[in-house]
């Protein structure tokens, strides 16, 4: 028990973090011209009304603790990395699970979501960005509309740098 007890604190000891977590600042800039995922339809939590469900391959790997992400999904509510061993990171840089703000019949979004992929070979970086985004909790729980939050997660090929960058919002 002794033995046990000395090789976990050694190995406590001399872990390391994988990643570095740091707060810059920074003017927040909408993309411009991206391509859109929702197609101006209203999204919903988990499919709930609108079967919104994307996918899109990475046009590159995106390491995370050794593994090579490929894939980003988005179902209305969950933003994914998903590498090709099923292996799964959920990217909730905010806190707060995020909603379409547009009422429950609507046939237009007024939180659009879209993404570009800018840079060359080697120094791409992946854009995602929800504009006018509500909070699914007060939504869904509170009956009410009035958060709202822009927000960007950039993926930095090469680095793997995960960079969240967070606009107006209340």
């Amino acid at each position: 028990i002794t033995l046990l007890i000395t090789l976990f604190i050694g190995l406590l000891a001399n872990a390391q973090p994988f990643y570095t977590f740091s707060k810059l600042t920074a003017t927040y800039t909408d993309l411009v011209s991206p391509i859109s995922i929702n197609n101006n339809k209203p999204w919903q939590k988990h499919n709930v009304n609108n079967g919104l469900y994307w996918d899109y391959t990475l046009p590159f790997n995106f390491n995370i603790n050794g593994v090579n992400y490929k894939f980003i999904m988005f179902d209305g509510a969950n933003i994914s990395l998903i590498s090709m061993s099923t292996s799964e990171v959920e990217l909730y840089g905010t806190g707060i699970g995020i909603a379409d703000k547009s009422a429950a019949n609507a046939a237009t979004s007024i939180s659009p979501v879209g993404y570009k992929v800018e840079g060359t070979s080697g120094n791409r970086i992946f854009k995602m960005q929800f504009k006018n985004a509500g909070s699914a909790v007060e939504r869904y729980f509170y009956f009410a509309n009035t958060h709202y939050l822009n927000l960007q997660i950039w993926l930095y090929e090469g680095s793997n740098v995960i960079e969240y960058r967070i606009g107006d919002h209340n």
